[in-house]
């Protein structure tokens, strides 16, 4: 099941993000305290503290397998339109994948 994330559930939120990180076939892991580095932590620090954080989680038996959240945060892009620019190149990828419904 997709769901809201619960407020109690955002602490899972630093897991996910470690997930996140891109880890190079055949380097040594990255350590799980990157994710309190400041430019890696903007993404989840306070989270649900701004009124446009938002987070959905796939739910499966009562457990979090996978999360997807949004942050509008002035300090990572600058550029005008830089959110429109992403989720039109987002859903046009998606559509060429045969994705036939994509909420933003």
């Amino acid at each position: 099941m997709i769901r809201e994330i619960l407020p109690e559930e955002l602490g899972i939120l630093d897991k996910m993000l470690y997930e996140a990180i891109f880890k190079p076939e055949g380097c040594e892991p990255v350590p799980h305290h990157a994710t309190q580095i400041p430019e890696i932590n903007i993404y989840i620090d306070g989270f649900g503290s701004r009124k446009d954080d938002y987070c959905l989680v796939a739910d499966l038996s009562g457990r979090i397998i996978g999360a997807v959240w949004v942050r509008i945060d002035d300090r990572l892009f600058k550029e005008p339109g830089i959110y429109a620019g992403v989720f039109e190149c987002s859903e046009k990828k998606l559509c060429r994948k045969n994705v036939s419904k994509v909420w933003f």
